[in-house]
């Protein structure tokens, strides 16, 4: 499946093989290639694609750490040394093989070197395939704040092979499913009932559905002076608790943190725009049944709150979230207070049994 931005997402797991030619049609357009992964791509999905693409066989792999630590200032640093010291020049292309944190800082290291060189977005992880590379955003983590340092830029094009998933753990593709689970409720509600309903996922049709929502927004609104905000549901209190966990050396993944801001933010949305309350249950009940709240209930701490005060989505000192009038349907820009907030994690706190 192919689906059309400003650039092409390929959804399938021949594309690998596509890229050979892709590549051949470009030989003349580029001097030389890199592969950016971290540890754990370099040994799970590196071979895999080298095997895939011959003309990636003589790349030059950079490797960075595992994790949110690698979205820094340093690392990125670390990279742009590499590359200027092998005199990369303004032809160079960039392969980006890994989760969102190897998308996302690989696709900011590419836009700011030398004012910006092609970058391909190769996603393994399945919050990457349905959300983080998708919609030109890159960035890096600074002063304890996600994706403080950033820009839009687009990919020369995003190759999605569901077979990567195969190298995930259950909680590394329950993280990526929160974002699938935030497309339908901001824009489908008929998805989100075919999601909580289903036990066997076919991540094929799945990948395509979310990447198919994430691209229609992203077109209306590419730089996210509007309604490309809806897809920030349940990420300003996610990133909150990202920031709280890593100045607590705690540990959180991010889809976990969105599955937990959701619950908070629907909340929010039955406080400020009456989404009804049996559909609030309904989230709560059904992202509860799937994450475990009990094993972070030290990370709901009214203490992480200070962080949506500093979020990037603010405007004039206002906090602005997007919340659910009803299920399928997302409104941005709705301005809530910290007192508000303090409630929702009232709330969120409630739901942890024992």
């Amino acid at each position: 499946m192919e689906i059309n931005l400003d650039y092409p997402v390929y959804i399938g797991d021949s594309y690998l093989k596509d890229l050979n030619l892709i590549l051949e049609d470009y030989e003349d357009q580029y001097s030389r290639l890199y592969i950016i992964v971290d540890e754990q791509t370099h040994e799970q999905c590196l071979p895999q694609l080298l095997h895939a693409v011959e003309m990636l066989e003589g790349a030059q792999v950079i490797q960075v750490p595992v994790g949110e630590e690698a979205k820094s200032f340093d690392v990125a640093q670390h990279v742009w040394t590499t590359l200027t010291e092998d005199n990369a020049d303004r032809k160079t292309l960039i392969v980006n093989l890994g989760g969102g944190v190897v998308t996302d800082l690989g696709g900011f290291v590419a836009s700011a070197y030398k004012r910006g060189v092609r970058f391909i977005q190769i996603p393994t992880s399945l919050l990457a395939q349905v959300d983080a590379s998708v919609g030109s955003k890159v960035g890096i983590n600074f002063g304890g704040y996600k994706n403080q340092i950033g820009a839009f830029a687009d990919p020369m094009m995003v190759i999605i092979s569901p077979n990567f998933l195969e190298t995930l753990d259950s909680r590394q593709l329950l993280s990526g499913f929160a974002e699938v689970l935030k497309h339908a409720l901001i824009y489908d509600k008929e998805y989100w009932t075919y999601l909580k309903d289903q036990e066997e996922m076919d991540w094929q049709v799945i990948i395509e559905k979310s990447v198919k929502i994430k691209a229609d927004v992203v077109k209306e609104d590419p730089k996210e002076q509007g309604q490309r905000k809806i897809l920030n549901f349940g990420h300003t209190v996610a990133h909150a608790f990202e920031a709280y966990a890593a100045e607590n050396n705690m540990d959180i993944l991010h889809g976990e943190a969105v599955a937990f801001g959701m619950i908070a933010e629907a909340y929010l949305s039955h406080q400020y725009l009456n989404l009804d309350e049996n559909e609030l249950k309904e989230i709560t009940e059904s992202i509860v049944s799937i994450y475990p709240l009990e094993d972070f209930k030290a990370i709901f701490d009214s203490k992480c709150l200070k962080y949506c005060a500093q979020d990037k989505k603010n405007e004039n000192n206002r906090i602005l979230l997007s919340l659910l009038p009803e299920l399928g349907k997302c409104t941005p820009n709705v301005e809530v207070d910290l007192a508000s907030l303090e409630k929702a994690l009232d709330y969120l706190n409630a739901q942890i049994v024992g």
